[in-house]
């Protein structure tokens, strides 16, 4: 019972820590899946939205948590850890999400889009000056092509006639079971 204990709440907190580092691992300009400016990036809504998520996510875990000793100790069933991640998972996901439209609906209400010239910029030189591969390191690939070809004509000389079709020498039968007399 013990070492299903402390595998969920090991797992739980495992996949809370991993939730709660998903945000911070990308650009600040970047919260939540959103590109904002730089200016932008200490907005009092992108805040509010890193505290929602943050805050809830804690609290799925913690619930998580408490339902999963309450089931191991009442059915004692290993399935209740799978079952307890996953929803972990998807509501934290969930949570993502909301936190994720949260900043859209700024951006989109308050016009961010339009402070700032939007651009692209691409970068055509693989296609006006391509990079020149030379043409000894496709030696390796044909002869990879080549060896089982001439390598099936030495071991058909051993076979039976009546196998030689499966390696290719030879047109199959008709029929590779004996006809009945």
């Amino acid at each position: 019972m013990i070492p299903f204990l402390s595998a969920g709440l090991i797992l739980i907190a495992l996949v809370t820590s991993l939730m709660l580092a998903l945000p911070t691992l990308a650009r600040p300009t970047l919260p939540f899946g959103v590109r904002v400016g730089i200016q932008r990036v200490d907005d009092p809504v992108i805040v509010a939205a890193r505290r929602f998520y943050a805050r809830l996510t804690v609290l799925v875990a913690a619930l998580a948590a408490v339902v999963l000793v309450l089931v191991l100790l009442v059915t004692g069933s290993a399935g209740a850890i799978g079952i307890a991640t996953t929803v972990v998972i998807v509501v934290d996901l969930l949570l993502f999400y909301r936190a994720h439209r949260m900043v859209r609906a700024a951006k989109l209400a308050g016009r961010w889009a339009t402070e700032r010239r939007q651009v692209v910029t691409v970068d055509t030189t693989f296609r006006t000056d391509p990079v020149r591969v030379p043409w000894l390191w496709g030696l390796p690939a044909l002869s990879g092509s080549c060896s089982p070809r001439a390598s099936a004509g030495h071991a058909t000389a051993d076979c039976p006639p009546r196998c030689r079709h499966f390696l290719g020498t030879t047109q199959p039968p008709r029929s590779v079971y004996p006809q009945p007399c």
